[in-house]
């Protein structure tokens, strides 16, 4: 993941939270594609905020093993053993 640690992900506030979503879309330049939030999703534009992968990961150290997942993947974990991971052709567009 060098080189990759400094590509932004967008993310809500509060991610200490459960449940935590993600998902991920086509990337733009310098980003992941990765939408990571807690609580309910909203198209606001103050929503996510740019945060490097890897300080996300000194947060949420937990939420690596979803970053492999291709684009129109998205995540959901309610805690450390319960998570869905399912495709959504839709979000890619998001």
């Amino acid at each position: 993941m060098i080189g990759e640690q400094k590509l932004k992900i967008g993310v809500s506030k509060n991610l200490e939270k459960y449940p935590i979503n993600g998902l991920r879309r086509l990337a733009e330049k310098g980003s992941t594609g990765w939408l990571i939030w807690t609580g309910e999703f909203s198209e606001a534009d103050n929503l996510f905020q740019p945060i490097c992968a890897e300080h996300l990961l000194q947060q949420r150290p937990e939420i690596i093993k979803y970053f492999g997942l291709d684009v129109g993947f998205r995540f959901l974990s309610n805690s450390i053993a319960d998570e869905y991971i399912w495709y959504d052709e839709k979000s890619k567009n998001l």
